[in-house]
């Protein structure tokens, strides 16, 4: 029985050079299955006896799977783990950016495509994300310019893909709709089947007026893709555009039950329901969508869109007010009842950062919903505080 026992040690012993082989090219194949792939990774990782860049691929596959879960800190952690044992590493380091952004931490982000690019100056990845990064913070020219770069370092299909689109999508934007539409087509050359392309392309469609073009287009995303909140709405825009209010109103109806907080759709309806000339469904609605719990980082069609809500929201707000009466008029009888009054204070004007824009004007939001209620006017605004 000895025997036998240490012939089975001997013999395991023996194979497992044979199956850490096995486990580091199964976890550096990117097609592999991915459940076996992780397994396979974790397995090298265990192993202390596999160091350099078999064990930092192993541990930048850890922090891939991570993010694909949404545990950003775990995915940093990872690939910090996996940078330290492959310093030179660029995608290493683009990947945690990756990470560090959708964590909405953006300066960590552009921390590490500069480090990127320091690197290797031909790194059309980097490019393109500090790109994605401006576009989202409406720096569309300095946007622009590394897009152009990202274009310029191409390296493969799918980095081409990816950076035209994104170049056209920022450029339709800027209403630079010809070199948008270029951009759109060179993406499709390369992958005629994603949906990249016709989604975006069917906004800048809708912001140049074409709005069957656009509808083509957005069908295309809807017809592989039918619960896209975002194809929906932009079809929803496109259906308004021509003034097919039922059509429109369905498809953002549809967007919000699938996503109740898609910001983009409650603008639509809310602009939707302004032509209809139902005022109150216009403003709570644009209340929704200014008031809709923000992601960790807006998109730039978000964050355009939330700009959208409240200006439409003060606008109607102002015009809801009571028009001062006429001299020659009596005023009107004041309801009875006990008198109501509301103080709203937006802290806006700190002594130590620099003064917050949100507070005063939310403020100033709430205090015209107040006065719509009845509530007495009072002032609203910003505040210092000794913080």
């Amino acid at each position: 029985m000895l025997r036998a026992l240490l012939l089975g040690l001997v013999m395991l012993v023996a194979a497992s050079p044979v199956r850490a082989a096995g486990d580091v090219e199964t976890c550096r194949n990117s097609t592999a299955e991915p459940a076996a792939r992780l397994a396979a990774c974790e397995s090298v990782i265990a192993d202390e006896k596999i160091t350099g860049p078999s064990r930092a691929a192993a541990v930048w596959y850890r922090g891939d799977s991570l993010v694909k879960k949404r545990d950003y800190d775990g995915a940093i952690a990872a690939f910090t783990a996996s940078h330290e044992i492959a310093p030179q590493n660029v995608n290493v380091i683009n990947a945690r950016g990756i990470a560090y952004s959708y964590k909405g931490d953006d300066e960590r982000a552009l921390a590490d495509y500069d480090l990127c690019l320091q690197l290797r100056p031909t790194f059309g990845s980097a490019y393109n994300n500090r790109g994605l990064i401006f576009m989202r913070r409406g720096e569309l020219q300095r946007a622009l310019d590394e897009f152009n770069l990202a274009v310029k370092h191409i390296f493969n299909d799918q980095s081409r893909y990816l950076h035209h689109y994104n170049r056209g999508r920022l450029q339709g934007l800027m209403k630079l709709y010809d070199a948008s539409l270029a951009d759109y087509a060179e993406a499709q050359k390369v992958n005629p089947d994603g949906l990249q392309v016709p989604g975006y392309r069917c906004v800048t469609y809708i912001s140049m007026g074409r709005f069957d073009d656009a509808l083509a287009d957005c069908n295309a995303v809807l017809a592989k893709s039918p619960n896209s909140v975002y194809g929906l709405t932009s079809r929803g825009n496109a259906y308004l555009g021509k003034g097919n209010l039922d059509a429109a109103l369905s498809d953002y109806n549809q967007a919000l039950r699938i996503n109740p907080n898609y910001v983009r759709a409650y603008v639509g309806r809310g602009q939707l329901f302004e032509k209809r000339r139902n005022l109150a469904a216009a403003r709570s609605d644009y209340r929704s969508a200014a008031n809709a719990v923000a992601a960790r980082r807006d998109d730039i069609d978000t964050t355009l869109a939330r700009a959208v809500a409240r200006e439409r929201l003060e606008a109607l707000l102002g015009t809801a007010a009571p028009a001062p009466a006429d001299k020659a008029q009596p005023s009107a009888p004041q309801p009875a009842g006990p008198r109501k009054v509301a103080l709203i204070v937006g802290n806006g004007a700190y002594r130590n950062v620099a003064p917050l824009d949100n507070p005063p004007r939310d403020a100033k939001l709430l205090a015209s919903t107040f006065r719509e209620l009845g509530l007495c006017r009072g002032d609203a605004g910003a505040r210092s505080h000794p913080g």
